[in-house]
């Protein structure tokens, strides 16, 4: 196609080969999923603290005495004590944490990627060399 005297090749797209469309759509998946599996990582690591406390009021309640009759109070007390920990992060830092890790170990995944097909090219093109010399 010519545009004004211009030829278009086309979309990038267009121009990618299998294994470049494979990596696209893996990275895609990856931008999804893996931002989604960073964001429960750091809302869990997040709200660790308060999450063992409530554990703890718990296991001493369920571990008490039956017969004492201020067990229940007891544990009311530990569980609000338990909710009045600060989480150690805000919901804004999980995200913007989450997205740097994904984002970070996609580039590295790239990197890794060009990294070993320049060693596979390289060395094939070695062994197409040393075949053409007699």
């Amino acid at each position: 196609m010519i545009i004004k005297g211009v030829p278009v090749r086309g979309s990038p797209m267009k121009r990618l080969n299998g294994w470049q469309r494979i990596g696209v759509v893996l990275s895609v998946a990856w931008i999804i999923g893996g931002w989604l599996w960073f964001l429960h990582l750091e809302t869990e690591a997040a709200v660790a603290p308060s999450t063992n406390y409530m554990r703890m009021c718990g296991e001493i309640y369920q571990n008490g005495d039956p017969a004492d009759q201020h067990r229940y109070e007891r544990n009311e007390k530990c569980m609000e004590k338990a909710k009045a920990i600060p989480f150690l992060h805000t919901d804004e830092e999980n995200m913007i944490a989450a997205t740097v890790e994904t984002f970070v170990l996609l580039g590295l995944a790239w990197l890794l990627v060009y990294i070993l097909v320049w060693i596979g090219r390289w060395v094939r093109t070695g062994f197409k060399q040393s075949t053409s010399q007699p």
